[in-house]
């Protein structure tokens, strides 16, 4: 018995399920590391809509998967680098 929560990778019709969600039903949360969902297997471009579904599982057997949400958290990476400043002569 539990959850499967699946978030859509860059590839179109293509859901994995992370490794922090497989416990959903004993902690009630799975929490992604940003870093993880702009690289590797997920490699979500900046700025993507991170687009999640859930499934239940009991003696019944498994249901019918959640609508996607359409609305909610982001894509974002870390600020690159500033250069290091250059004084030009005259200022």
């Amino acid at each position: 018995m539990g959850y499967t929560v699946e978030i859509q990778t860059s590839t179109a019709g293509t859901w994995m399920t992370h490794s922090n969600c497989l416990s959903v039903l004993s902690t009630r949360t799975c929490l992604v590391p940003m870093a993880d969902l702009i690289s590797g297997s997920f490699n979500l471009p900046f700025d993507t809509l991170v687009e999640v579904r859930v499934s239940a599982t009991n003696s019944q057997g498994t249901s019918t998967v959640s609508s996607v949400n359409t609305s909610g958290a982001r894509t974002r990476r870390a600020p690159s680098a500033m250069a290091v400043p250059v004084k030009v002569s005259g200022d």
